[in-house]
């Protein structure tokens, strides 16, 4: 704040220097000619509007200068956001995952279930096997054993049981 003081102080001074200047010259000066005196008019002139710009983008910019020091820090509002940001994505993909393993664990119960009932068939059946081969077998032994019979008994015998006319 000293330093825009003393800056405005010798811009002022400068400025009154001139001026001052410029009027001792002109008065030295018996008749000083009309466009020389236009010519330092229009440089006076030209210095005074860039004095005024000057002080005018000075004060433009310590305005902003004020406001932008006086505003809180924005890094841990960023580092905030980015943290919030991080965690949603990972909250998404791991939805995804869980979605993911969420049918993968149904495709596996239901292959369970199918396994369980398969094995459950191919018990049943192989005890029809078994049946089957038990029947199989005792009809094989009574087969047998009718011929065994039959052989024992008389082909007479076996025409009478038979109610057939007797050979001739």
């Amino acid at each position: 704040m000293t330093s825009l003081r003393v800056q405005k102080n010798s811009r002022s001074g400068e400025a009154e220097c001139i001026q001052g200047f410029a009027q001792r010259y002109l008065d030295s000066l018996p008749k000083f000619d009309f466009t020389v005196q236009h010519l330092c008019q229009a440089y006076q002139t030209e210095i005074d509007s860039l004095t005024k710009r000057s002080k005018t983008s000075e004060n433009a910019f310590l305005n902003v200068y004020k406001v932008l020091a006086e505003a809180p820090d924005p890094y841990p509002l960023l580092e905030a956001a980015v943290v919030r940001i991080y965690n949603l994505c990972l909250l998404s993909c791991l939805t995804l995952f869980i979605k993911d393993q969420t049918v993968k664990v149904a495709e596996a119960l239901e292959l369970e279930a199918e396994s369980r009932r398969l094995r459950e068939e191919n018990v049943d059946l192989r005890r029809r096997v078994n049946d089957f081969s038990t029947v199989e077998t005792s009809k094989k032994k009574l087969e047998a054993r009718v011929e065994q019979l039959e052989q024992k008994v008389c082909p007479e015998s076996l025409a009478n049981s038979l109610h057939l006319p007797p050979p001739r």
